[in-house]
């Protein structure tokens, strides 16, 4: 799994996304999201911070959790990485965040 880094720059109140991915610098712009930054099933958010379609699981990569669309907390989660499944996202080693409905 390659390594990505996203360099986000302000002129002139434009902002234009770099990022470093296996030592070459990319414009991504409205480009598709980086694919699996945690593994399969998995996508970073896209330029704007949006979901990637597809991927409704918000993930926090500091916390090590997940929120599914039922979580009291999804609105005010701002995913670090989305997953397509709640299952990839425990594969990846994301646990389920303590915000959710009691089954």
């Amino acid at each position: 799994m390659g390594t990505a880094v996203v360099i986000i720059v302000s002129v002139v109140g434009v902002g234009i996304l770099l990022g470093l991915r296996n030592g070459w610098l990319s414009w991504f712009g409205d480009a598709p999201a980086v694919q699996h930054p945690h593994g399969e099933g998995s996508r970073a958010p896209l330029a704007d911070g949006s979901m990637p379609s597809g991927f409704p699981i918000k993930g926090n990569a500091d916390s090590m959790k997940y929120h599914r669309t039922d979580s009291h907390s999804y609105d005010a989660t701002v995913a670090e990485v989305w997953f397509d499944t709640a299952e990839r996202a425990e594969a990846a080693g994301f646990a389920l965040a303590g915000s959710h409905p009691k089954s």
